[in-house]
């Protein structure tokens, strides 16, 4: 029996360390409900704060609760675009270290949960992934367009899905030697697999490219609704869809009973 619990605990623990172990940066939102997140920042990767960018009204605050998404480990509170007749806000934070990817098979994967109260056209909303503070490539909800992905919020833009409600969105690049693939994925159904995707969309980039922060973007004057959250970069998409601990342990759980089959 001994050896049975013991080789289920390393289980577990060998599972969160392959979970968790290439996560680059995370960011929970855990700040003070109501207050602007402008000079603030939580979570770890990160070098500073997040760091407003604009000079509009326009601005994100954190907001109580945060999001939640099937069983994925979430902490903190959320951050909600206020337009505040404003237009466009965009808050900047930079990476402890930055990303390059520049040899064949190069990859890394972005998180994040979205919740589109408002889909009117002229809406934009999701984030920015940047190099020396310029958009390499940006997914969320498009201006005048649906959910989908970018090198901006403007420009490139390819929709794959519906934006409205909670989802879990999914930015891997994978650079192959000469270019840089960026494909989106949506997880939005309520009962398929955490991680799961509904729909995909591409672009290419042209050659290697460098990250070395990310943009809270949101767009337009009245937007009073629209929350992100749990922003997560990772080298695997294993590392940006890290399951709640209780899931963990029900893996263990697993475990045991595939040694106890085994040893029977």
């Amino acid at each position: 029996m001994k050896a049975v619990i013991i080789l289920a605990v390393v289980a577990v623990a060998l599972t969160a360390g392959i979970v968790n172990g290439g996560l680059i940066a995370y960011e929970g939102f855990d700040g003070t409900a109501g207050s602007d997140v402008d000079t603030t920042g939580s979570g770890t990767g990160w070098a500073g704060t997040w760091s407003k960018s604009t000079t509009t009204a326009a601005a994100f605050v954190y907001e109580d609760p945060g999001l939640v998404h099937k069983t994925l480990d979430v902490t903190g509170l959320s951050a909600t675009f206020k337009g505040n007749g404003g237009g466009t806000a965009r808050y900047s934070r930079s990476l402890a270290s930055a990303v390059t990817l520049d040899t064949a098979g190069d990859e890394v994967w972005v998180s994040y949960i979205l919740d589109m109260k408002e889909v009117q056209a002229g809406r934009g909303f999701g984030i920015e992934l940047t190099s020396a503070g310029t958009s390499v490539a940006a997914f969320g909800k498009g201006i005048n367009k649906s959910s989908g992905l970018g090198t901006k919020f403007t420009s490139d833009w390819v929709n794959v899905g519906n934006p409205s409600g909670v989802k879990l969105l999914m930015l891997q690049l994978s650079f192959d030697g000469t270019d840089t693939t960026a494909t989106m994925y949506i997880d939005g159904s309520a009962t398929a697999p955490l991680g799961s995707a509904s729909a995909t969309g591409s672009i290419t980039i042209a050659g290697s490219i460098t990250i070395d922060g990310v943009n809270l973007f949101g767009y337009h004057s009245s937007t009073l609704d629209n929350t992100l959250d749990e922003i997560r970069i990772g080298d695997t998409q294993a590392d940006v869809i890290v399951p709640e601990p209780a899931t963990l342990a029900l893996l263990g759980l697993g475990c045991i009973g595939i040694i106890r089959r085994r040893k029977a």
